[in-house]
């Protein structure tokens, strides 16, 4: 997605180590609001960027209607005939990736993001929603590489 949408949750389910204490809070403020993705970014691999809006069209064409349907795949059915899955399957993998904005330490050696996967935008004032898949990781910064941390973060699947 082109705006960022977060998630603060996986750090209320267990204690922050006082040296992440900082990023948390940061990340909490840099995620207070949405912030626009740029479309030059090097992410390693092809993007799209697709705002709100344009989702939201996507999916009204789709049929989607939030009062009836969940994000949720049951097994036995029929996924690739779901609302979802026809706005979804258009993508590559078929899978919509949004992300955070980061939030990082002082010194910019920690830093904390979430990316979730099928996002439904349930309220556009937000910048939560209900996502099928999410992870928010940590990172630590050695020797100018940026490498993944387990100190915090959290995966989930719906």
């Amino acid at each position: 997605m082109q705006e960022t949408r977060a998630t603060t949750h996986c750090t209320d389910h267990r204690p922050v180590p006082p040296e992440w204490q900082e990023v948390v809070a940061n990340y909490r403020t840099e995620n207070a609001g949405f912030r626009t993705l740029l479309p030059d970014a090097d992410l390693g691999r092809p993007y799209a960027l697709v705002g709100l809006a344009g989702l939201q069209s996507l999916m009204r064409l789709a049929g989607y209607d939030d009062a009836r349907f969940s994000p949720t795949w049951v097994p036995g059915t029929d996924i690739e005939n779901s609302p979802g899955w026809a706005v979804f399957g258009r993508f590559p993998g078929g899978v919509l990736r949004a992300l955070s904005a980061v939030g990082f330490n002082a010194q910019r050696t920690r830093a904390l993001v979430t990316v979730q996967g099928n996002c439904f935008p349930t309220n556009v004032t937000s910048p939560t929603q209900r996502c099928h898949s999410g992870s928010q990781k940590a990172f630590e910064k050695r020797n100018g590489r940026w490498i993944p941390s387990r100190a915090i973060g959290c995966v989930w699947m719906a």
